[in-house]
């Protein structure tokens, strides 16, 4: 999932020159935005339904917007940069960490993919452990030693 990959690829399959290359990675940036907002979305109205909330998609949709078109990421959705696919990769983690938490059917199936997410996250840029920390550390606090255990050492 490197921008590199991306970028040759493009550039392959539409015949394009190398000044396109940053043009490609802005609008890779741009679509991995929306992506992000679609997620961090379904992550809020997630947490909604579980906490009765009554505005069903009003607050996550504001939520979601803020986050990834706000001061936080700001700029970064439109330049050529491999903060927004470490961060996308790493709200997918906390998506499939608080779903299968959640639905209480925590398997091995999920701590494969939260273990994959991460990976995705860590090798797009390596300061990207901030999801997997809040998960264990969440999981200390919780006692839920079931799951804390082979995260731990399978990390």
């Amino acid at each position: 999932m490197n921008k590199k990959i991306i970028n040759k690829v493009t550039i392959f399959l539409f015949g394009l020159s190398d000044p396109w290359i940053p043009t490609i990675g802005r609008i890779t940036s741009l679509c991995i935005c929306v992506c992000g907002a679609g997620v961090t979305y379904l992550l809020g109205k997630r947490i909604c339904q579980d906490i009765d909330v009554n505005s069903s998609w009003f607050i996550p949709f504001c939520f979601s917007l803020c986050f990834f078109f706000g001061p936080l990421i700001g700029f970064w959705g439109i330049t050529n940069r491999p903060d927004v696919l470490a961060t996308f990769f790493e709200l997918m983690v906390i998506f499939v960490f608080v779903s299968g938490y959640l639905s209480s059917k925590s398997s091995s199936k999920h701590i494969g993919t939260l273990i994959v997410l991460y990976l995705l996250a860590w090798w797009t840029k390596q300061t990207a452990v901030a999801s997997i920390v809040t998960i264990c550390l969440f999981l200390i606090y919780d006692r839920n030693w079931k799951l804390l255990i082979p995260l731990v050492l399978i990390i």
